[in-house]
């Protein structure tokens, strides 16, 4: 007797678990459940070690997949071990449809399946009224949870398309922050990208807000440079960095557009959360490059200003260095040879 309310007592509660879990998952707009995080972190940490943490290994590529797998299956299962154990509290909660014969532990862990997938295929029916009751609400439980899991699927799967446009949106401006800032040299000032900010912060902060929602973006890796969103925000960050601090006010982009595009990453960085930096600040952007190519005279170069600058961005650009190298980049990588492809020749390939 006290195994059969042991087996009913767990039983609600791994049923309530995958409920709450999946719940706070898809439709809490600011969290994920704990089971949810649990697996990504894990599948996290295996896919990355069989990459050796290089970011450029394309088993990488498959880890959202996995992980989307693995939670929707992990919810199926545990609302399926629950019902299981609800049902085998009681010796004669399901019988043999033809034979009216108490049902064994297979045949109701059987039962519960094709009750939760809705199969319902009536070789096994429940013996009283009670139990009848419970299996609709069983039937209930599994078409709740397979039909908005692959709900929940297609959001996320439309928000990674969109991060990949995102991230091609930025590597096409150029292939490192200074060549994001040299090709918007018009001969004059920089104010030609002005006109790109706006429609890239629109993009930044849905993608900023798309994260937030579903946090389990933050594991769909890509192993293509052009392609991988930490890189290519760390890379458009840190030419804003170059136009604000560095370049003369009077040949600036719009301030406005820079302040939008600059909140936009900030707003971003707010969803990964600062409890993680890196331990030391990543290398500080090349100046002489752009001042040999576009032959402007930038501000704040000499040593105790760049120190003082780079002190107070401190914060900021670490923790855009600790989610690159989480991701198994390294700094160096954000001058990657971006479009550098025979089927993108440009007058200076020539």
């Amino acid at each position: 007797m006290i195994l059969n309310y042991l087996q009913l007592v767990l039983g609600i509660i791994l049923i309530s678990s995958a409920i709450y879990d999946f719940c706070v998952t898809a439709f809490v707009p600011t969290n994920e459940g704990k089971i949810t995080k649990k697996v990504s972190k894990l599948a996290y940490h295996f896919f990355f070690l069989l990459a050796r943490k290089n970011g450029v290994n394309k088993i990488l590529n498959y880890l959202g997949l996995v992980i989307i797998v693995s939670v929707c299956i992990i919810w199926v299962l545990l609302a399926w071990a629950g019902l299981a154990l609800v049902f085998l509290s009681d010796p004669y909660s399901i019988i043999n449809s033809t034979t009216q014969v108490p049902a064994d532990v297979w045949e109701k862990i059987y039962y519960t399946g094709f009750t939760i997938s809705t199969l319902g295929t009536g070789d096994y029916i429940a013996s009283t009224n009670g139990w009848r009751i419970v299996t609709a609400l069983a039937g209930m439980v599994g078409l709740i949870l397979i039909t908005m899991s692959i709900t929940y699927l297609v959001p996320v799967i439309s928000n990674a398309i969109q991060k990949r446009a995102l991230s091609l949106y930025i590597a096409a401006l150029g292939e490192s922050p200074e060549q994001i800032v040299i090709n918007s040299f018009d001969g004059s000032d920089f104010k030609s990208i002005s006109s790109q900010f706006t429609a890239l912060a629109d993009m930044v902060f849905r993608y900023a807000q798309n994260h937030l929602a579903y946090p389990i973006l933050h594991y769909m890796h890509n192993a293509n440079q052009d392609e991988n969103i930490i890189l290519q925000i760390a890379s458009l960050d840190e030419a804003l960095t170059i136009f604000l601090f560095h370049i003369p006010e009077d040949k600036r982009p719009s301030p406005i557009q820079l302040q939008l595009i600059r909140r936009s990453i900030t707003a971003y960085l707010q969803t990964i959360g600062d409890d993680q930096k890196a331990k030391e600040n990543p290398p500080v952007p090349n100046l002489e490059r752009i001042h040999q190519q576009t032959g402007v005279g930038l501000a704040h170069t000499d040593p105790p200003a760049m120190e003082r600058l780079y002190n107070s961005l401190s914060n900021r650009r670490r923790l855009l260095y600790e989610n690159l190298l989480s991701d198994g980049w390294q700094w160096d990588q954000l001058q990657g040879e971006k479009f550098k492809t025979d089927l993108d020749i440009m007058p200076e390939n020539l």
